[in-house]
């Protein structure tokens, strides 16, 4: 699971415990609905700004907005170059 598709559920279910409707979600947030709709659908790599928006409006966290420890990065290695 990615973070888009993290930020997607959280928001869906976050949306939905508030009683909101995408149209008045986005409305609250300022955002067109096809907007959030694509937020929610995870294919909207939204900004920081969004992210701390709707942290604002549904009264969390950002770190509510993603689960710990299910993201499965690659690790990468960063090597030293040589001199000489």
């Amino acid at each position: 699971m990615n973070l888009a598709d993290q930020l997607a559920d959280a928001l869906r279910r976050l949306r939905q415990d508030a009683d909101l409707t995408q149209k008045d979600m986005a409305k609250r947030l300022g955002l067109s609905h096809s907007t959030l709709h694509r937020v929610e659908r995870g294919d909207y790599n939204t900004t920081l700004k969004v992210i701390e928006t709707l942290c604002e409006a549904l009264d969390c966290r950002p770190g509510d907005l993603f689960e710990s420890g299910k993201l499965r990065l690659p690790t990468t290695r960063i090597r030293r170059r040589r001199s000489g």
